[in-house]
């Protein structure tokens, strides 16, 4: 499901210039994108791509159909949601959500009603209505044009929901090529599916922390190998902590009652 390649490391640039360096995270550059019923999410349409060499014709077009950017941002944005994407929304906020397009025009109409209402009240009612939903969108603002992509959980069920049909450059040029759809698979696969991207992730970095360390052919860029070492011990204790229960609990600090009742206040006023 999740897939990534690194770019090798003689391509990446470095980070400053005095002296120039890399740390584990710039080591990290490539491509990532998610592939689920023959579709590849994160992946740019050629159009799109056409679009952005003919804004830049001095930039070297990609290599593969994805964005180029440090598959780390990726890999800590899919873990950390993990306290929100496994925690079970109740049955009722579930069946709100379960048809997209109505619940993004109620969503739509809350925000209209808390900008025209506009007093402290309001603003707090509509994130206790509709914040534990943001925390199941990946955000990927690393990207000039990020994709809509949620995750949630109903009972043993993992939803990913994803509609990128108004993600647009230029003149109306649709950037992804998965446009709009939704997926469901058993909680257990999507942690597997996970948890194999989290290992082939790690050891692979694992791999290239090692032959920098054995060799390094670019004695112009500084590299701090206690830096390196100590940031791939922090990244190997990242998914455990985010799969333990306790983490979700923590995290969550959400009263199902206050979404409820939030949702309730809203909803005569903007439906």
């Amino acid at each position: 499901m999740f897939h990534f390649q690194l770019f090798p490391v003689e391509e990446i640039q470095p980070w400053g210039d005095s002296p120039p360096t890399l740390h584990w995270f710039g080591l990290t550059m490539g491509w990532f994108w998610i592939e689920i019923s023959g579709q590849e999410l994160f992946r740019c349409t050629d159009a799109a791509r056409k679009y952005w060499e003919s804004q830049d014709p001095d930039c070297p077009p990609h290599a593969l159909p994805y964005e180029d950017y440090q598959v780390a941002r990726y890999w800590e944005d899919l873990v950390g949601m993990l306290p929100e994407i496994l925690d079970l929304i109740p049955d009722d906020l579930a069946a709100l959500v379960a048809d997209g397009q109505v619940w993004e025009a109620w969503q739509a109409a809350a925000r209209t009603w808390m900008e025209v209402t506009d007093t402290d009240h309001a603003w707090e009612t509509h994130y206790a209505a509709v914040g534990w939903w943001g925390k199941r969108t990946w955000d990927a603002g690393h990207l000039a044009h990020p994709p809509c992509l949620w995750l949630w959980r109903v009972g043993e069920t993992v939803h990913l929901r994803w509609d990128n049909r108004t993600v647009t450059v230029g003149d109306g040029i649709p950037v992804w090529t998965a446009t709009a759809g939704e997926y469901t698979l058993p909680v257990a696969d999507f942690i597997a599916h996970v948890t194999a991207f989290n290992d082939r992730f790690l050891a692979a970095m694992a791999a290239r922390l090692q032959a920098v360390q054995t060799h390094w052919s670019r004695p112009e860029i500084l590299l701090d190998f206690g830096e390196l070492t100590q940031s791939q011990a922090t990244a190997a204790k990242l998914l455990d902590a985010n799969l333990n229960p306790w983490a979700w609990d923590i995290r969550r600090g959400i009263s199902w009652d206050m979404v409820r009742a939030a949702i309730n206040e809203i909803t005569p006023t903007s439906g």
